[in-house]
């Protein structure tokens, strides 16, 4: 893993050489491995290579097998990925994922809200926020952000009571329960379980059990069923035949 860092620190060097933004003296490549040969002396490299090898190099230096990891490394890398592009999502995770591994669950949350609000219409980007939240211990602020996106179910009909007009159910961990969201009903469990909260921890975990148990007798009805039954029963006895004989 050493050897990879130094190639990389090697690119790096290179490529901010080409791109002028730094003036640091002279230009002392690594000698493990010659890049010099290895690149034509008239290509230019696009901007976005040298983004890219600062992102690549520092989730590198932050990997958690590396023998000798190096997070003030990690992070002055992504402090110049973001200004060379302050825009990126990409980057502001990477560095919530160095400061995660780097035991600053709070840190690491923040990062992670910073890329959120650089596009508030990503679920994707939601979710990881309120992942990281939720691991920093902000359960308030974790259900807040997955509110966003789940359903405000409201009652259509009024065939039972006038009252269910308009009826409104704006707790998002119902909504998550009844979409069977397991990674959210795991990580808020433990949540609260470090938080020292045991009630709504073990409430999250039978959710999170009671949501296993049901997909499991489903699975187990449909292995029993008639239907599956005959499809099991052409399988073997016309396919496989026939895939053996050819």
């Amino acid at each position: 893993m050493s050897a990879v860092g130094e190639i990389m620190e090697d690119v790096i060097g290179r490529l901010q050489q080409e791109a002028g933004l730094h003036d640091d003296g002279p230009y002392r490549p690594v000698h493990l491995m010659q890049i010099a040969d290895l690149i034509p002396s008239d290509s230019i490299a696009p901007p976005t290579a040298l983004l890219w090898a600062y992102y690549y190099l520092a989730l590198h230096l932050s990997y958690p097998l590396h023998p000798n990891p190096s997070f003030a490394r990690s992070l002055e890398l992504l402090s110049l990925a973001l200004e060379h592009t302050p825009t990126l999502p990409e980057v502001y995770m990477a560095r919530a994922m160095v400061l995660k591994r780097a035991g600053d669950p709070l840190g690491a949350a923040e990062a992670m809200e910073d890329a959120r609000l650089l596009d508030g219409q990503d679920r994707f980007l939601n979710g990881k926020a309120a992942k990281y939240w939720l691991r920093a211990g902000d359960v308030k602020q974790a259900e807040d952000l997955v509110a966003l996106f789940t359903k405000v179910r409201e009652a259509l009909s009024v065939r039972y009571s006038a009252d269910w007009v308009m009826q409104k159910d704006t707790n998002a961990v119902l909504d998550l329960t009844d979409l069977q969201c397991l990674w959210f009903l795991q990580e808020e469990g433990d949540a609260h379980r470090r938080n020292g909260n045991l009630a709504m921890a073990l409430k999250r975990y039978q959710a999170l059990a009671d949501v296993r148990i049901s997909m499991t007798s489903r699975r187990q009805h449909r292995l029993t069923s008639p239907r599956y039954s005959k499809i099991t029963r052409t399988i073997n006895t016309t396919f496989i035949p026939t895939a053996c004989a050819a």
